[in-house]
Order: C-alpha cells, then sequence, then structure tokens
C-alpha cells in the first residue's frame, strides 16, 4: 500500500505543477505522510467510489456494499465514513428516499469522518454538499468547498461539484471554465463526464449539450442528471418529441414499467405532450404508496403542458425540501417565470 500511495502523491503533485494548481502547505503536509492502512480497506473504498461515480440505483447499492466492507475491516477510516455519507447524499439527490431519512443516515458518517480526519477534502466536500444542497446554505456551502479544492485542487468531481455551485448562483463562465478543469483532471470519469453534460444543458447552446449527451449516455447510460438534462436540452431546442423519448428512458432506467406503459398508452391516443400526462398521472396514482420527488411530477406537467398541476408539484416539491430545488432557475419554466407561485418557491429556496 506504501507503494500505491506513494505513486498517488507523485502523480498529485506532478499533476498540480502542471495545471498551475498551488497545493496549500496543509496538502503538501498531507501528500507527505504515509498512513498505514489495511490494502483490503483501500481497494474496497477505491470500488466504492468507482460505484458512485455510475450514478445508477443499482451502483448505489454496490457502493454501500463497499464501504460497508471497508468499516467492518477498519472502522476508523475516515475515506470509508464519507462514502457511506455519499451514498446517502446521492440517493437523496436522485430522489430515492425522502430528505430527512437521508440526513439522518448521512450526518453521522460524515461528523465521524470530520472528527477522525477534519483535514480531508473529500470530508470538506462532502460537508460542502450537504450545506449547499441538502441545507440551502449556499454561502457556507461553497467556502467549504472551496476549502476542500484547497487541501487537493485536483479532485475533478470536487471541481465538477465547485462549478455546478457557480451555475446555480448564476456565475455560468466561471461554472464552465471548473467544468472544462474537472474534464481535464479526469477525462474519463462518467460522473465527472455527466455532470458537465448538465452544464451545457443548462448554459450552452442546445445543439451542443445534445451531441455531447446523446454521445456520452451510449456509453454511460445515465450518468451524471441522467436523461432529464438531455429531455431539458431538447426542450430548448424545440424538439417535443425527442423531449418525451427522453423522458422515456429515464422511466427505463428508474425501473418505471408502468410509467412507460401509461406513456404509451397516451401516445396511442394523442402526441408526446399526452404520452407524458398520462406517465404524470401514473405517478401521481403511486406517490402516496411510495416515496417519488414531486419535482419530477412537476417537470413532467410542464412538459405536457399542464401548468397548473406543475405549480402544485412544484410547490410540493417544496414541502419535501428536494436538494435539487436549488436549480429551479435553470430548468428553463418559461412563461412560469412571473407566475406568482412560481417565484414564491424561488423566494423560499433562496
Amino acid at each position: 500500500v506504501q507503494g500505491v500511495l506513494g505513486l498517488y502523491r507523485a502523480v498529485s503533485a506532478e499533476i498540480a505543477e502542471a495545471i498551475g494548481a498551488v497545493l496549500s502547505e496543509e496538502a503538501q503536509a498531507r501528500l507527505a505522510e504515509r498512513p498505514i492502512v489495511d490494502p483490503q480497506v483501500v481497494e474496497y473504498v477505491l470500488l466504492g467510489r468507482s460505484a458512485l461515480g455510475r450514478f445508477t440505483l443499482q451502483d448505489f447499492d454496490i457502493a454501500l456494499d463497499y464501504f460497508q466492507a471497508a468499516l467492518e475491516i477498519e472502522s476508523l477510516y475516515a475515506p470509508a465514513h464519507i462514502g457511506m455519507a455519499n451514498v446517502w447524499a446521492y440517493r437523496a439527490q436522485w430522489g430515492l428516499v425522502p430528505l430527512l431519512e437521508a440526513r439522518a443516515a448521512e450526518q453521522p458518517y460524515l461528523e465521524k469522518a470530520l472528527e477522525l480526519d477534519p483535514g480531508l477534502a473529500t470530508a470538506r466536500s462532502s460537508l460542502a454538499g450537504s450545506l449547499f444542497w441538502r441545507h440551502w446554505e449556499y454561502q457556507r456551502g461553497l467556502e467549504e468547498m472551496e476549502r476542500a479544492l484547497d487541501l487537493d485542487p485536483n479532485n475533478a468531481r470536487n471541481r465538477v461539484f465547485h462549478g455546478h455551485m457557480h451555475m446555480i448562483l448564476g456565475r455560468s463562465e466561471e461554472a464552465r471554465e471548473e467544468g472544462e478543469r474537472a474534464l481535464e483532471l479526469d477525462p474519463l470519469d462518467p460522473f465527472v463526464m455527466g455532470l458537465y453534460g448538465a452544464f451545457l444543458a443548462f448554459t450552452a447552446p442546445p445543439e451542443e449539450a445534445i451531441q455531447y449527451l446523446e454521445a456520452m449516455f451510449e456509453d454511460y447510460p445515465g450518468a451524471g442528471f441522467g436523461y432529464p438534462a438531455l429531455a431539458h436540452a431538447y426542450r430548448r431546442a424545440g424538439l417535443t418529441e425527442e423531449e418525451a423519448r427522453a423522458y422515456r428512458a429515464d422511466f427505463a432506467l428508474n425501473g418505471w414499467d408502468w410509467a412507460i406503459a401509461a406513456m404509451d398508452r397516451g401516445m396511442e391516443v394523442g402526441d408526446s405532450r399526452e404520452g407524458l400526462r398520462q406517465a404524470a398521472e401514473a405517478m401521481v396514482l403511486r406517490f402516496e404508496e411510495t416515496y417519488l420527488p414531486a419535482l419530477y411530477l412537476a417537470y413532467l406537467f410542464r412538459a405536457a403542458g399542464e401548468v397548473e398541476k406543475s405549480l402544485d408539484w412544484l410547490e410540493r416539491s417544496l414541502e419535501q425540501h428536494d436538494p435539487n430545488l436549488p436549480y429551479i432557475g435553470l430548468w428553463g419554466w418559461d412563461k412560469l417565470y412571473d407566475h406568482p407561485r412560481f417565484q414564491a418557491v424561488v423566494e423560499e429556496v433562496g
């Protein structure tokens, strides 16, 4: 393991020099450390991070198993605690579990990691994500992420998260710069690629976003923000049939066969809008039985042209404290921007 860690330190320093990053004294001191860690623990954590990066329902479970296995061997290994925290954070972001449930599961692992190693860059970035997306404390979250980048300027995922923070705060130029830098650092990470695709979907010409996302999804189905980002790019380009097709692909990714069946029934009697409307209505019927993100219903009803229903579910997403609501200003709500109900949600999200 010491050989692997030594190689990591050398490569990290070389990358920093090549891209012009300046390592803080604290980061340099950490690179000089030689922690004694069971090789199996390191392997499990790396495999868990890789699974998380694929960002699928199945891979969240795989990642959880790897991080738990690491903690069974070494219960005081901070990166494994951060891995566990991130599994629950990502599940909340995907819309798999209610935010309060995710917070309750995430927080003990995050706190333990910070207790064990307060200078761990991934611990600081996880804290940043919690503050920014799940507590809506934007300035504190941004400051914590910048601290994480001071500790490890070569972490591509932290770079792309930092870019998303800037994008949400209306700084599109800084956002894209960070996204491009993240790709330079790790051009093969599907998670980085997916979140960079989201930059394009939100801020670049839609044709550019469509070309990038379509190519990426051929190799990494649903990476990053998944197919809703592509649907948004199609919507911006006025391609309503393609927008519906992207949502259908997302239904398949989630295992929602019932939504696909409802959409197909709608398209048999109408157009793609009717298909999306019937898929949304099918989701409404399941809303009380199982956890579903109300924000997703708001997207579907909006795509179907159902303005008032879209606003109804947007308000319910506020009740869920959906961690994707900070992106509300980027999702292209068209004529709803000036609607008093829409503005009330924007004000609450901050």
